[in-house]
Order: C-alpha cells, then structure tokens, then sequence
C-alpha cells in the first residue's frame, strides 16, 4: 500500500511536471508572437527569479489560440491551472536551481577575463568591427525588411558587444560555448544575435508576403462572384427571349385555324399565359437570385477588404516594434558610450 502511494505521487508529481513545462512552452510562443522574443524572455526571467507567472499563464492563452490555432476554451483550460494551483510554482523552483548552477559556472568563467582584459572598447576591435560591418551591410539589408531595412544586425551586435549593452541571455549561451575565450565568446555572441535579428525580420517578411496572397485570392474570388453574376444575368434574357417566342407561336397558328382550331387556340393561349406568368416569377426569381448573390458578392469584398487592412495594420505594427527596439538598442548604447 505505501509503494502504491509513492507510486502514484510520483505519477502525479511527474504529470504537474509536464504540464509546467507546456505551459511555460506555450507562455513563451505567445507572448513572442504576440509582443517579441525579448518580451518572451523577459517574462521566462520574471517568472524563474521572481516567481511571478502570471504573465506566462496570460501567454499560454495566446500560445494556444493564435500560435497552435486552438479554440478559445482550450487556452482557457491550459492558463486558468497557472492562476489558480502551484504547479508552475514547483516547475519554478526546480528551473531556478539549475538556472542558478549555469549563473555560478558562467560567472566563474567571467570573473577571470575581466581580470585579464577590462570591458572597455579597444582601437583595433572597432577597426575590426567597422571592416565587418562594411563587407556584410548589403547582405544584412537584404534581409531585415520593411521598418527594419535600415538595419545592419552584424553593425547591431558589433556595436552591443563593444558598449557592453548585450543581451542577457545570448551572452550567457556566448559564454558556455566560447568555454572562456574572450574572442570566441565574442564571435558567438555575434552569431547569436545576428541570427535573432534575422529571424524576427524574416517573420514580418513572411508576414507581409502572406498579407499580400492573402489579397490577391480575395481579389480573385471577388472577380469570380462578378462573372458568375453576369452569367446569371445573361441566362435570364435568353430565358425571357424563348418565353416570348414560344408564346407567339400559338397565336399566330390561332389566327387561321377553324373554330375547333380557335379553341383549342385559346385553350393554348391560356396556357401560353399561365406559362408567361411561370416565366416572368422565373425571371423574377433568378433576378431576386443575381441581386443577392451580387449583395454577398459585396459584403465579402468589404469583409476581406476589412481583414487585408487589419493585416496591413498587424505587419506595420510588428515592424514598428522592430524599429522601436532596435532605436532602444541604439540609444542605450549611446547613453552607454556617453557615460563611459
């Protein structure tokens, strides 16, 4: 009976687990999709020092619902445990104390190459940086587009890691790969933050390029509804023409016919009435058929014309994000370079 217990403590401890570390998963997918990386890993941070998970919880909605596409109650489901139970609390802990561990080894390895070579900017590293700043500024352009075009990432990171203002979380990584170089710390960092800089311009890239398909079909199927409405309209005159003309046929045969022939004349005349009156709420109705199909025609080009705009919105405003870190990024490392 007790193994049964340990047992199943054991099951649910590792089942609380896992469903931490989803939830810290999908935290981090929604606030970088919504808000970006540095946003994401600042609430990672937030929540393994401070233990402050609320803003993982709120992003584990967004991760579920805008990143994964699942229905609303779903994120619910997954952000309402991270409110409401420990669990992410004990996931907390355990991440903290290895966290913890890398701090300690990463500040041991710091610690004697600051004593060897202080953190201030040299002649020959800016000579250094300046040189692989000119030879890959057309490569870096072509890549960063829209709000960010004016940006060179390797000028970015170069100047970063001259003024000391680097990112917290690539310098660590920088450091356990450069095993205590100071040039291979450097050099990684560079890399690092060149390929983050990429990557979130390649994401507004492929944004806009989806925004500008997206319009395109939109505009297609609008052209589509158009022809098919014209060849509603062109049905319903061939229609009126043979109506007519099978309608004056029998009139014509009445005038010569007998009196047995006028009668049946007038017989198909009364037919020939009936069958006008068919064909006109016929017409009527293919007409009342064109006007709507023409009416959801509209509505569905001001709808898609609503959603294009609200995706136009949505990619200046994450290349405005873009822009607006990377002037953060630029003046403080001015304000850096000016109290230095």
């Amino acid at each position: 009976m007790e193994r049964l217990r340990v047992l199943i403590g054991c099951l649910v401890f590792l089942v609380v687990l896992t469903f931490a570390l989803m939830q810290f998963v999908l935290g981090y997918e929604g606030i970088a999709y919504e808000l970006g990386t540095v946003w994401a890993v600042a609430a990672l941070a937030v929540a393994l020092i401070f233990r402050l998970t609320l803003p993982i919880s709120i992003g584990t909605y967004f991760g579920v619902v805008d990143v994964h596409g699942g229905p609303w109650w779903v994120g619910v489901l997954f952000a309402a445990p991270g409110l409401l139970v420990a669990a992410p609390v004990m996931a907390t802990a355990v991440m903290t104390f290895v966290l913890n561990g890398v701090r300690q080894s990463s500040t041991s390895v710091r610690e004697p190459l600051q004593e060897i070579n202080p953190p201030r900017p040299s002649v020959t590293h800016s000579a250094t940086t300046t040189t692989g700043t000119t030879t890959t500024s057309n490569r870096a352009s072509e890549k960063i587009p829209l709000g960010a075009a004016n940006s060179d990432p390797y000028q970015q990171s170069g100047k970063e890691v001259l003024s000391g203002n680097v990112d917290p979380a690539i310098w660590a990584r920088s450091l356990v790969e450069g095993e205590g170089n100071e040039s291979a710390v450097k050099a990684a960092y560079v890399k690092l933050r060149v390929a983050q800089l990429n990557a979130e311009a390649a994401r507004v890239r492929d944004e806009y390029a989806r925004v500008k398909s997206v319009e395109e079909n939109r505009q297609a199927e609008v052209e589509a509804a158009r022809a098919q409405t014209k060849e509603f309209e062109r049905w319903a005159q061939t229609e009126a023409t043979q109506k007519k003309a099978e309608a004056a046929r029998p009139k014509a045969e009445a005038e010569v016919s007998s009196d047995a022939a006028r009668a049946q004349t007038e017989k198909l005349k009364r037919w020939a009435e009936a069958d006008a009156a068919w064909g006109k709420s016929e017409k009527e109705k293919r007409r009342a058929e064109v006007e709507a199909a023409a009416a959801r025609a509209k509505v569905e080009e001001q709808k898609r014309r609503a959603d294009i705009e609200a995706l136009h919105a949505k990619v200046k405003a994450a290349g405005a994000k873009i822009v607006e870190e990377n002037l953060r990024t630029k003046a403080k490392a001015s304000r850096d370079n000016g109290d230095v």
